[in-house]
């Protein structure tokens, strides 16, 4: 599949080009929710079912369309997949029109992470913006100044001066994107045109292809600029949808801690902690695999000796499914696929830890969870007190208030 810089790309590329600071900060304030809206509008053209009722960090409603419209699956909360582009550079023979090619893959992991996930891309693209608009405001003053030096008999101090500055830029890490690397490869043909103009040979003219070559970095720049909003707003569609999914899926968790915690407490307070070890013995057998080809036998005895420490439950059969697979010999288990397993099985454990989720939710810093994840762990403390009664209420606090 390939893609082009879109027609909005292109319009802001012309503002930006205008060296209009204005303009892009009206982009940005303009630009998440015309998309957004835009979003919306075709899939309730298309289908008016794919538009829900998400929540945002505020727990307030908001509008978003359905994961399966997103690229995503929640249905399990152990094994959310996230389908995402990746961007393929398209080398040193690009040319002015061409399409720069990607590929999909596709990301497993649970349904409490995945809401941070969603929230850790905005964030990235917020410190790649502010690093960019210092970039490129430098970039227009050099451009002004490289235009005014192709003209008559550049002066090589002022040239080096430029090049120095041009210099400085290509020892700023970019952030990574395809457009970013575009960017800087034509960064570095700007520099390696003023190293020429320096020597004297045409330097008015190797002067004006360095100018050339920063103008097309900046608008490599600008580009990227429009496709982040794009995924910006895509991410926080996702994010509304994947948040209201968690939770549903705690609100049923905890309110069945509750219930089986007054039904019968012994065995549903064993249930609930084992769930927590158990977890991080699925790690540890991820983590003590070794290196190489003769893998398969340490594996094993990870898993046997794994297996003999887990009491009967969920635990104890995931990890007797993948002990069986070894004894097939039609099964030819890969490594990758092994690991794939164990940690699928790690996190079906992980999502049922009052411990793990309650760290968890405190990392997305929503502003409605503070309250509840101090009942999470207050039913934890209790459980390892031995007082089931008063974790069934805390966890029964939980499910109110995260409806």
């Amino acid at each position: 599949m390939a893609i082009t810089p879109s027609a909005a790309s292109s319009q802001l590329a012309l503002d930006f080009h205008k060296g209009s600071q204005d303009a892009r900060e009206k982009y940005r304030r303009t630009a998440p929710h015309a998309i957004l809206g835009r979003f919306l509008r075709q899939e309730k053209e298309r289908r008016e079912k794919n538009v829900i009722f998400g929540r945002d960090s505020e727990h307030r409603r908001r509008l978003t369309l359905k994961l399966s419209r997103l690229g995503a699956n929640a249905y399990d909360p152990a094994d959310v997949t996230i389908s995402r582009t990746h961007e393929i550079h398209p080398g040193k023979k690009f040319r002015a029109g061409d399409r720069i090619e990607r590929i999909h893959i596709i990301s497993h992991t649970d349904i409490l992470h995945a809401v941070r996930q969603m929230q850790h891309i905005q964030e990235g693209h917020e410190k790649e913006r502010a690093q960019a608009d210092h970039n490129l405001l430098l970039m227009e003053d050099l451009n002004a100044i490289m235009i005014g030096l192709s003209a008559g008999r550049p002066d090589p101090d002022a040239i080096r001066e430029v090049r120095v500055e041009l210099e400085s830029l290509l020892h700023n890490r970019p952030f990574i994107s395809v457009y970013n690397q575009m960017a800087q490869d034509r960064l570095c043909a700007a520099v390696r045109f003023l190293k020429g103009a320096e020597m004297g040979i045409r330097a008015a003219f190797e002067a004006s292809k360095g100018s050339a070559s920063l103008a097309a970095a900046r608008l490599w720049k600008v580009w990227r600029f429009g496709q982040m909003e794009r995924i910006d707003a895509f991410a926080h569609l996702r994010e509304l949808s994947l948040r209201i999914r968690r939770d549903r899926y705690l609100e049923a968790l905890f309110g069945d801690y509750a219930q089986r915690l007054r039904e019968s407490p012994d065995s549903a307070r064993e249930g609930i902690l084992a769930n927590n070890g158990n977890a991080r013995e699925a790690i540890n057998i991820i983590a003590g695999i070794p290196i190489g080809k003769a893998w398969r036998e340490d594996a094993i005895m990870l898993l046997d000796r794994a297996i003999a420490k887990f009491p009967e439950g969920e635990a104890k059969d995931l990890l007797g499914c993948e002990r069986a697979r070894f004894e097939n010999p039609e099964a030819r288990i890969k490594k990758r696929q092994f690991i794939a397993s164990l940690r699928y099985v790690s996190r079906r454990l992980l999502v049922k830890d009052p411990a793990y989720i309650a760290n968890e939710l405190e990392k997305t810093g929503d502003s409605y969870l503070p309250g509840i994840i101090r009942y999470i762990r207050k039913g934890f403390e209790a459980l390892g007190e031995d007082k089931a009664r008063l974790a069934a209420w805390h966890f029964g606090r939980v499910a109110k208030f995260i409806h």
